[in-house]
């Protein structure tokens, strides 16, 4: 559902301040009973929205309230995880995988990530007629040019 500026003018002007009110604590309520059914990123993000909702519909409607959210346990409840730092494999870890590959599709699949730096996602949109001689064609890579050689 999308809601436009002259419909959020429209439910305002039809609704009581005490039924904003009621709106808020309700979807309040709701965003802390289901928030164990989701990820700690998801919840967190689900929490940013809702904070972000809130404090539209505080301004909008010039209700004389606090943002329920602003609440220093939710805020706590809902802290974005800490990213834990990347391993990466040494060089020997890799050859090691490459080698201990049973199948030669495996193979080849590990050797032009390690090699080339290939991401997965270009990896397998990789068709016979984009290798030639020793250069692969990336119709779409990540970098955001129109192709990749």
């Amino acid at each position: 559902m999308d809601i436009q500026g002259n419909d959020l003018q429209m439910l305002s002007g039809s609704l009581t301040k005490d039924n904003w009110v009621f709106i808020i604590k309700g979807i309040s309520f709701l965003s802390v009973e289901y928030s164990s059914i989701i990820t700690i990123p998801q919840r967190h993000l689900n929490h940013e929205i809702l904070k972000a909702f809130f404090n539209f519909i505080i301004d909008r409607c010039s209700l004389n309230m606090r943002n329920p959210c602003n609440v220093s346990l939710l805020s706590k409840t809902f802290k974005a995880p800490k990213q834990q730092p990347r391993r990466i494999l040494d060089r020997e870890m890799v050859d090691e995988m490459i080698y201990n590959a049973t199948k030669q599709r495996d193979r080849l699949i590990l050797e032009l990530q390690a090699r080339c730096g290939l991401r997965i996602g270009e990896l397998l949109k990789i068709k016979v007629a984009d290798i030639s001689d020793r250069t692969i064609t990336l119709w779409e890579p990540k970098s955001g040019k129109d192709r990749e050689r």
